[in-house]
């Protein structure tokens, strides 16, 4: 690349400095802290993780119902694509 891929990092950096809100922005942060450290705990231990770390901050889902393991997957996989430079589902 002539530009040295510099658009792209921009908008990696731009995507986990910057998260569409505060849930995303938080288990960015766990994938960040996890991808730095090469910590890959199983699928099953990540879910738990998150679920219990997104509860924990004071964070729910429909009616004010604890945040479940399938939500903490779709979070999981929606903050690992924006650390990979994809743009997040919509």
């Amino acid at each position: 690349m002539h530009d040295g891929g510099r658009p792209l990092w921009d908008f990696v950096a731009t995507a986990v400095a910057f998260p569409a809100d505060e849930a995303t922005a938080l288990v960015t942060r766990i994938v960040v802290h996890r991808l730095l450290e090469g910590a890959t705990p199983s699928w099953r231990e990540r879910e738990r993780i998150i679920a219990d770390m997104l509860n924990a901050a004071g964070f729910r889902v429909d009616n004010g119902k604890p945040v479940l393991l399938d939500d903490a997957r779709e979070l999981y996989s929606d903050a690992g694509r924006s650390t990979a430079g994809a743009p997040p589902r919509m």
